[in-house]
């Protein structure tokens, strides 16, 4: 059987199309947008600068030193042959030089630019785009990191095409930095780029489950959580230890460490109170419980007054002993079902 001219040249079309390499559009959103590379440079939250001095990129956010605005581009302000042609501007910019031994170079130069999280929360950089227009470039080195953890997401931006880095940043605490770093490929002659991103806040993956003052339900006088709600208040108890009698012996101290939840046993409610002790007493009894504590009255802030916080004490330490434990006091949350669980507001 023939096919036609017009059937077979769509037929090879349809082949063509499907191998080729799109962007990951799954990660593309238009909600949630909360910051924007291109339309919010330059505004608060965000920082320019580059790795000065003989420091690795992500040695330590030391090494970072600020780039200087001069009407609306960020330059180096001391210009050396490793910074000659660095810079960052609205629509993109150009890397440092490369490491060279010969010419006494020991490090990548890099244009970083950082973000700070303004809300804790799920996070993903979006809709970005990296392009080298020049062909006679090597390429440019991008990569994405938050605070100074392993890079999220790293590539060689190569000449006369289009690059994306969207990554997934994954949960996100207020006050964490994310920064995108461009460096030169070898050789940082015409690495002149053009860039943009957004910054997508995930608000539906939040959802709260449950918080600590879940945890001081109305209870009865020495009556445990333990049954109560999908939390549990405990501590780390020694091995034979009782609410009341002699206090355990030094071998005893020596076990049940905050690593061995075998010996995790329910705090009891002060009768009266929103108090929980170990044998629902206040009074410090000289036993390695003596002022171990969590209490469900809400304690006001002046930096937080429409947060309610909680407070507690934890039982004996003892420093730097190597044989005896350390006395938690706990809260424990049992996940009712399966998923992807973050703490926040903490």
């Amino acid at each position: 059987m023939f096919e036609s001219k017009r059937k077979k040249r769509r037929n090879t079309k349809a082949h063509k199309l499907a191998f080729e390499r799109f962007e990951p559009r799954h990660l593309l959103s238009a909600d949630g947008i909360v910051a924007s590379y291109g339309s919010d440079f330059g505004s608060d939250g965000w920082s320019y600068s580059y790795n000065a001095g003989d420091q690795e990129l992500q040695s330590s956010d030391g090494n970072l030193t600020a780039l200087t605005n001069v009407d609306g581009t960020y330059n180096v302000a001391d210009v050396d042959a490793s910074t000659r042609f660095l810079f960052l501007n609205s629509i993109g910019g150009h890397p440092g030089a490369a490491q060279n031994a010969a010419a006494g170079r020991t490090v990548d130069r890099y244009a970083v630019v950082t973000w700070q999280v303004p809300e804790s929360g799920y996070y993903e950089i979006a809709d970005s785009r990296l392009e080298v227009p020049n062909g006679t470039s090597d390429g440019v080195d991008f990569r994405v990191y938050v605070n100074n953890d392993a890079p999220v997401t790293t590539g060689i931006a190569s000449p006369s095409r289009i690059s994306y880095f969207d990554s997934r940043l994954g949960f996100l605490r207020k006050g964490d930095s994310v920064r995108v770093a461009y460096g030169a490929n070898g050789s940082d002659s015409f690495d002149y780029f053009t860039t943009d991103f957004n910054f997508v806040h995930n608000n539906q993956l939040l959802q709260s489950v449950s918080s600590l003052g879940d945890a001081f339900a109305p209870e009865s006088s020495n009556v445990s959580l333990a049954d109560a709600s999908d939390w549990r208040l405990l501590w780390n108890a020694p091995d034979n230890w009782q609410p009341v009698g002699a206090s355990p012996s030094r071998a005893e101290l020596g076990t049940g460490g905050i690593d061995q939840p075998e010996n995790f046993r329910p705090l009891l409610q002060v009768a009266g109170s929103q108090v929980w002790t170990a044998d629902g007493n206040l009074q410090p009894n000289g036993n390695p419980d003596s002022y171990l504590r969590l209490s469900g009255a809400p304690v006001i802030h002046p930096d937080l007054p429409d947060t309610p916080l909680f407070s507690g004490h934890p039982g004996a330490g003892y420093g730097t002993s190597t044989v005896l434990e350390d006395r938690f006091a706990i809260a424990e949350f049992t996940a009712s079902q399966s998923g992807y669980y973050a703490i926040n507001n903490s």
